[in-house]
């Protein structure tokens, strides 16, 4: 088994799920979410950069944002220093359509900063699974990263956006 060979609870990344392309042929939504937290929680522990530009909580935001843990994302922006902005944004309701448009607006501001993980993030905050789906395949050339938002965003495939993108 894929898990025991490469013991996915400590060495899961983003980098080894995408060289096995995991996305592509797992089918079960619920175990690529499993496996999406351990990618997280691995790439939270071995992201050793002390970036002030690049915080260690953002290495992590896209990953909370599809699987939907906000509260897990706002406590780690709000104990990063000089981020309390965006843990009070990280807070707020997304289901509110004012909240969506600032969210698409900051999405598209951080692609000229090249930001583009991020950028994904807060397009799917936006509910613009599209504009996430964009930035994974034009600026980002990461097809197996445009599969998986749209397997995890979209389980039911309503959008068809798994056609669009294979």
């Amino acid at each position: 088994m894929l898990s025991e060979r490469f013991n996915f609870n400590d060495n899961l990344t983003w980098a080894l799920m995408q060289r096995l392309s995991i996305p592509l042929w797992l089918k079960n939504v619920n175990k690529l979410k499993s496996l999406c937290e351990l990618v997280v929680k691995n790439e939270y522990k071995n992201n050793t950069s002390d970036d002030v530009t690049r915080p260690k909580c953002e290495v992590t935001a896209l990953w909370y944002i599809l699987l939907g843990k906000m509260a897990i994302l706002q406590k780690l922006y709000k104990v990063a220093p000089g981020q309390e902005k965006l843990a009070e944004f990280f807070g707020k309701n997304f289901d509110d359509k004012k909240t969506q448009v600032v969210a698409g607006k900051n999405a598209m501001a951080l692609v000229p900063k090249k930001k583009y993980t991020l950028s994904m993030g807060f397009f799917l905050l936006a509910n613009d699974l599209k504009g996430a789906i964009q930035i994974a395949l034009d600026r980002t050339k990461d097809p197996t990263m445009a599969v998986l938002l749209c397997k995890i965003h979209d389980p039911q495939n309503e959008t068809k956006c798994i056609d669009s993108v294979l």
